[in-house]
């Protein structure tokens, strides 16, 4: 890295995560101006608001320009989705001891006085009252881990090329015209007149944002002499020019994207908004510096401004979300490599070079994923190896061979397939087409499992929080059966909280910023909170496969006719999940894990039995259900391992096992 890239990184490094409390103040004066206007309008004045108001700044070196707080790393407040948790936890986030954010008493006195005038009035307060009772005590047991309910969506990455492309007064011409069509007489034109109108302010206020810092650099320039002078009259220059037109050179695709997804960003807090393929959309500008003689090594200090940028987004998370998320990570998920819509290999320069600006700036954002197929280019091969070799966690890599076929099979085009990118942690996606609702939380299946064991009682708290499916099991058939009844009764419940989370997102925040740039919002009229997406549906996650299917649990013939609560784990059960490697094949499920453990013994079909019961009902339940936005629920599998939530002294491992699933013993 040069030494512009060298002092910034640097910069950023030393930075202490801050709470700011800007955001927070502005939008409780929007809300209370505004208060009168539908929800679509309410929310694009606040987003007005908060690009006419809030401090903007250009530090010393930086290239790209843009901020999402007073400071960088500063986390804004959001009061609009949550307030309790901050309330609560407002003396602890300077002082604890994961993800710790600094906090001024200034700031907190601010936010003392503030949020409460926001209680009962949040997407998580409209949730919760409608979400069962039923529901409520299975969430409270950990069944399963609401994980939208205090936050704003995010996952997903949307048309950045379009922005790039096209520039913002193309859209609004676009907007215009379908707003011109409206009749005042058509009942089914009234909402769509008011999103339309809500789309133009949202698109009007970014472009006021670009101005500000357009008119921030030429006067900084004018109290400054040579290159930085010259750095900033550019800076300036491209600032008027994107996102307004469509960008040309590689420094204005740049700039244009960054725009964007710091807005989006800026108007939700939900994290894992991703680039997507970056290498792809900005090519063309890459080319045509190339062709006017701008070096690589120019290309490359922009990309790495641009890194950096990516390392100041920060989030304020609750004191367990910070130990389930440990470290700031905001899983913005860039990937680069893969195939065309033609099925050619599409590794280009800027392929390569994201993965060096990786490899050397080691930061933990952005999140850097690279596409692999059997025709991937030899020089992207090693520069991802470059970056693994760089020691930081990354890249992940997504086999084409594999997803293509996944996304086929939930009604995807051959090209959009191959056009995937990846949201967030493991989410394949079409950029610009999709609304997959990839937080709709997670179902933990050994809580299911222990719920079995113990006829629908929660063996912890003493509550009866599944249904009473027996305490004696003839055999291993009758249990199976057993646990697929509670797995259903628990993936009810989670869609029925699902659903209402979702219902609190479309009746107060919705997202006319988000809809302008995923198809067919503007095309129908209809926000993305109430399904205006080609492609609309819910992804509930199930946790702790691995470790349900290899625990190794009732294995042994003569253990099923205990009583549950003498069960406990048999030496001989070794959790193949978790030390397997998990292959993932297409197949109509969608996603399917399955354990690549050799078969050791006679029980191996019996344990895993469990681990496919529990595949498949989530899968068939997932059949059955929908979310609001009129679209279906697609299974979901996060890789991570699930534990049984025993109490401490409870918990232990036999000697000579392999495993890290606990029962409670007798």
């Amino acid at each position: 890295m040069n030494e512009r890239i060298a002092r910034l990184r640097a910069k950023n490094l030393t930075q202490q995560p801050e709470i700011c409390s800007e955001r927070a103040q502005i939008v409780t004066r929007a809300y209370e101006k505004y208060k009168d206007l539908p929800p679509l309008l309410l929310r694009a004045k606040t987003f007005e608001a908060i690009m006419q108001e809030m401090t903007i700044w250009i530090a010393d070196d930086e290239l790209i320009v843009g901020n999402q707080a007073k400071m960088a790393k500063g986390a804004p407040v959001y009061p609009e989705f949550s307030v309790d948790w901050i309330i609560k936890e407002l003396d602890s986030f300077s002082t604890r001891t994961s993800s710790r954010f600094l906090l001024s008493e200034e700031n907190k006195a601010v936010l003392r006085e503030l949020l409460p005038k926001w209680q009962g009035r949040t997407t998580k307060d409209r949730a919760l009252s409608i979400i069962p009772e039923a529901a409520k005590e299975a969430m409270a047991s950990q069944a399963f881990l609401l994980s939208p309910l205090s936050s704003g969506l995010g996952h997903i990455s949307v048309s950045y090329q379009k922005l790039i492309d096209h520039g913002i007064d193309f859209l609004l011409d676009e907007i215009q015209e379908k707003l011109a069509h409206c009749q005042p007489t058509a009942a089914e034109d009234v909402e769509r007149k008011v999103f339309y109108e809500a789309c133009q302010i949202v698109l009007q206020a970014m472009l006021h944002f670009a101005e500000r810092f357009a008119v921030l650099a030429e006067t900084q320039a004018a109290q400054t002499e040579g290159q930085w002078k010259d750095e900033l009259l550019e800076i300036a220059r491209v600032c008027r020019k994107v996102p307004r037109e469509r960008a040309e050179t590689f420094h204005e695709a740049l700039q244009s994207f960054w725009f964007l997804h710091l807005c989006l960003q800026i108007d939700s807090n939900g994290h894992s908004m991703s680039p997507g393929r970056l290498d792809q959309y900005t090519w063309r500008c890459y080319e045509n510096d190339m062709q006017r003689g701008v070096s690589p090594e120019r290309e490359e200090e922009l990309l790495g401004c641009l890194w950096v940028k990516f390392a100041e987004i920060s989030k304020l998370r609750d004191y367990m979300g910070s130990l389930a998320f440990g470290g700031y990570p905001m899983f913005q998920n860039l990937i680069v490599g893969g195939m065309d819509t033609d099925g050619n290999d599409v590794t280009n320069d800027v392929s390569v070079l994201c993965c060096k600006v990786t490899a050397e700036l080691k930061l933990s954002q952005p999140s850097l994923s690279v596409r692999w197929h059997k025709h991937s280019a030899r020089r992207m091969k090693l520069a991802a190896a470059e970056v693994a070799r760089a020691g930081i966690g990354m890249p992940a890599y997504f086999n084409d061979e594999a997803i293509i076929p996944v996304l086929r099979n939930i009604g995807c085009s051959l090209a959009e397939a191959r056009d995937y990118c990846e949201v967030g942690c493991v989410e394949p996606h079409v950029a610009g087409r999709m609304e997959g609702m990839y937080s709709a939380g997670f179902t933990n299946l050994c809580k299911v499992l222990e719920t079995t064991i113990f006829n629908g009682v929660d063996p912890i708290r003493g509550k009866q929080i599944g249904l009473a499916v027996g305490e004696q099991f003839e055999d291993f058939t009758a249990f199976y059966d057993a646990y697929r009844t509670q797995q259903r009764y628990f993936m009810d419940l989670h869609a029925q909280s699902v659903n209402a989370v979702e219902f609190a997102h479309s009746a107060l925040c919705p997202t006319p910023l988000v809809s302008c740039f995923v198809d067919d919002c503007i095309e129908r009229g209809v926000d993305i909170r109430r399904g205006g997406a080609h492609y609309n549906y819910t992804s509930p996650n199930a946790v702790g496969l691995a470790n349900l299917g290899g625990s190794g649990l009732l294995s042994d013939p003569a253990h099923h006719h205990r009583d549950p609560a003498d069960l406990r784990l048999l030496p001989g059960g070794h959790c193949h999940g978790l030390h397997a490697a998990a292959a993932v094949h297409p197949d109509r499920a969608g996603r399917r894990h399955r354990s690549a453990a050799p078969r050791h013994d006679r029980h191996h079909d019996e344990r895993h039995g469990l681990h496919d019961a529990a595949g498949g009902e989530q899968h068939l339940r997932c059949q059955h259900l929908h979310g609001p936005p009129d679209g279906p629920h697609q299974q979901g599998r996060a890789a991570v391992s699930g534990l049984l939530l025993c109490s401490p002294a409870d918990r232990g491992v036999l000697p000579g096992t392999h495993y890290h699933v606990w029962v409670r013993k007798a």
